[in-house]
């Protein structure tokens, strides 16, 4: 792996664990913040107990 990509995944990490931690600590105005405007949070709902939805525009979201 170069440098260059070591660097990018060090950093999406970091971005995952501070996200983490805000949710962790309920701190949902700063989790908020760590997103763009015009972003969309979707989470998957389960269609079945062996299958996850696979689109936002056609199937049931939990949270959207």
């Amino acid at each position: 792996m170069s440098d260059v990509a070591m660097e990018v995944a060090f950093a999406a990490c970091n971005v995952v664990a501070r996200e983490a931690l805000l949710l962790d600590a309920q701190r949902w105005d700063d989790w908020l913040a760590l997103y763009a405007d015009d972003a969309r949070f979707w989470l998957p709902a389960w269609t079945d107990d062996q299958r996850c939805a696979a689109s936002p525009e056609r199937e049931l979201s939990l949270i959207y």
